[in-house]
């Protein structure tokens, strides 16, 4: 995942690394199908996440895991990322979102999730 990364964005040489050595200090695998591994410190400009849907569960940790979001979160000050935390928390704890992702491996898929999320995170607010 993090050469797929390289790609599209603007990783530091110690990226994996730092993933690694966060995977030894910890679980990063959060049940429902999903793992979420990260660095051990803030290294990139910019935050972002890759998704990868497997084919077919592995065994992660403990726990057998079928969806990865490789999350970087930015290392600049003032980050404004409580609503990133929340819509990202409601995805992964959902059952019925995570198989619905397995299930149709696509991009819209996963955009819609995290639209109807906002919303609703926005209805409950608002009400």
């Amino acid at each position: 995942m993090c050469n797929h990364i390289k790609k599209y964005k603007d990783i530091p040489d110690g990226f994996y690394d730092a993933v690694l050595k966060r995977e030894s200090l910890g679980k990063t695998e959060f049940g429902n199908s999903v793992a979420m591994p990260h660095p051990n410190i803030t290294l990139t400009n910019e935050t972002f996440v890759c998704v990868c849907i497997l084919k077919r569960p592995i065994q992660w940790d403990e726990q057998m895991v079928q969806i990865i979001f490789l999350i970087s979160i930015e290392n600049r000050r003032n980050k404004q990322l409580q609503p990133f935390y929340g819509i990202t928390s409601k995805l992964v704890s959902n059952k019925q979102y995570i198989n619905e992702m397995i299930k149709k491996k696509d991009f819209q898929v996963l955009q819609n999730l995290l639209q109807r999320i906002e919303d609703d995170m926005e209805d409950e607010n608002n009400g």
